[in-house]
């Protein structure tokens, strides 16, 4: 009797050249209504062949309940109303990448002339995996076969922008927590208009005494109405009262300014006790 085992395993890679040792670039394509084309540039940068397939995928990120950022593709309720997926056709989808060779794929979207004014996205998913070898088995009896085959896949995004674009930001309200470790405080942001708010956040936190004890700041991407949580190690803070300042603006270096949705900084403050 000939047992074959065939293990495949796939292995999600989000944003990681580190194993595959493939590279994609931008990793963010923009796509106006006048120009309907954008294009990505897929790397190999290593020493074997690879089999590269690109597909869409709706999502956006929000974060979890313990602050860690997270991909949401199960929203079928949003991607209705603002997945450009439907709409985008791919060229090539599929091709194989011989070593330090690259293959631009362009990214055409039609067929748009009834939505509405907004911006609209995708998720660009491309696999790569090492091409498939023949394997000589005139010399296997009984035996055991394992074959391993890992697939990696890169998380990009397409945005489509069309017409007069607007988007603005609230913060209603914080929520705090705590544990033997951590300090965890969640807001809710309230956003408006057509378009995501991307920019930049500054969180601040002062002691009783108006010290300044913590301070982070990132990038941040809010689709919609949502809580987003933030993590503080909880030694640098003691029993008491705090004010927090959060304060947000349009600053987003990866986005070109053409494609940029300003809207208007904002800066509040809270008061929380521990």
């Amino acid at each position: 009797m000939n047992y074959k085992l065939f293990l495949i395993f796939f292995v999600i890679i989000f944003l990681s050249k580190g194993f595959s040792q493939i590279s994609i670039n931008p990793p963010v394509i923009f796509i106006d209504n006048n120009t309907r084309t954008g294009t990505i540039t897929v790397f190999n940068q290593s020493q074997d062949s690879k089999e590269i397939e690109i597909s869409l995928k709706y999502g956006y990120v929000d974060t979890d309940s313990t602050g860690n950022s997270v991909l949401i593709f199960n929203d079928t309720l949003t991607e209705k109303k603002y997945s450009i997926a439907p709409y985008t056709s791919i060229y090539p989808k599929k091709f194989i990448l011989k070593p330090n060779q690259q293959q631009d794929v362009k990214f055409m979207v039609k067929n748009v002339i009834n939505l509405t004014d907004g911006t609209y996205w995708t998720r660009i998913i491309t696999t790569s995996s090492d091409v498939k070898k023949q394997i000589d088995t005139s010399n296997y009896k009984d035996s055991i076969r394992l074959a391993l085959k890992f697939k990696f896949e890169f998380i990009t995004a397409l945005f489509f922008q069309k017409g007069k674009l607007n988007t603005s930001i609230n913060i209603d309200s914080i929520e705090t927590r705590s544990d033997s470790n951590n300090v965890v405080i969640g807001f809710s942001f309230g956003k408006s208009g057509n378009s995501p708010c991307m920019g930049k956040y500054k969180i601040s936190i002062f002691n009783s005494d108006n010290d300044k004890i913590e301070e982070i700041s990132d990038q941040i991407s809010i689709y919609f109405n949502s809580k987003r949580y933030f993590i503080f190690k909880k030694d640098k803070f003691k029993p008491g009262n705090y004010k927090l300042i959060i304060t947000l603006n349009d600053d987003f270096p990866v986005i070109p300014e053409e494609n940029k949705v300003r809207f208007k900084e904002i800066s509040k403050s809270f008061n929380f006790s521990l």
